[in-house]
């Protein structure tokens, strides 16, 4: 992924391993890592119109993990992501019951919420992505960042915001061949913190290193998180 120079040479770069094969994979990195974790519940409903051929369907997926940092040694993190998918269906039902013609708009919303219950119990945060794409397709390939995304690592005091990066560091963009994902933690513009979500091969994890232990324990916490959503 594209990153500046400056935080580069500042930072501790992490590769990111995955053991085991459960649903919740027990990454680690350098010092960090997750010690057990538990996939929830899922849970799916929907509803559509027969007449005007629009559609409503939400699904909800729930997790859970103990992550060690530096700091401090136990951190809960419970994950939950809400998908909903909206058809807006532009044809009649004449037109399409008689000539099978069919022009729709599907909206995608997906947003990902993480709270971090750190084992101090004074120290928590909580990680909101929301993702939206929309289209006459709701095709997302794997690595590709939707057209609409926004991302806050908040605990009250402090916000971090969570900015997606679609470049490699050659500066090309990411591809259909050669897909990206990855994010940048930003205090007030200040690039602090990135991690590389996609390609699987390719995990990464950056923090710099002039940071109190704390606060590097919270990024790789959020980190860690993001990748899970994906793996």
């Amino acid at each position: 992924m594209m990153l500046d120079s400056e935080f580069r040479g500042s930072s501790d770069s992490y590769k990111v391993k995955r053991k085991g094969v459960k649903v919740v994979g027990r990454y680690e990195f350098g010092p960090y890592r997750i010690l057990n974790g538990s996939s929830g519940i899922y849970k799916e409903k929907g509803s559509s119109n027969f007449w005007t051929g629009d559609a409503v369907k939400e699904a909800k997926f729930s997790s859970n993990f103990i992550f060690q940092g530096v700091l401090y040694d136990s951190i809960l993190v419970n994950t939950a992501t809400t998908s909903v998918i909206a058809i807006d269906e532009k044809e009649s039902f004449a037109l399409r019951s008689l000539f099978g013609w069919s022009e729709a708009e599907i909206t995608r919303k997906e947003v990902f919420l993480v709270d971090m219950v750190f084992s101090d119990e004074s120290t928590n945060w909580t990680l909101i992505m929301s993702y939206t794409s929309s289209g006459e397709e709701n095709t997302t390939l794997p690595g590709q960042v939707p057209n609409g995304i926004q991302g806050k690592l908040v605990n009250g005091d402090t916000l971090i915001e969570i900015i997606p990066e679609t470049n490699w560091d050659n500066g090309k963009a990411s591809s259909v061949l050669k897909p990206l994902e990855a994010y940048l933690f930003k205090i007030n513009g200040e690039t602090i913190g990135a991690v590389q979500v996609f390609p699987i091969n390719k995990l990464m994890v950056w923090i710099k290193k002039d940071l109190s232990e704390s606060l590097k324990d919270v990024l790789a916490t959020g980190a860690v998180a993001l990748i899970t959503k994906s793996f």
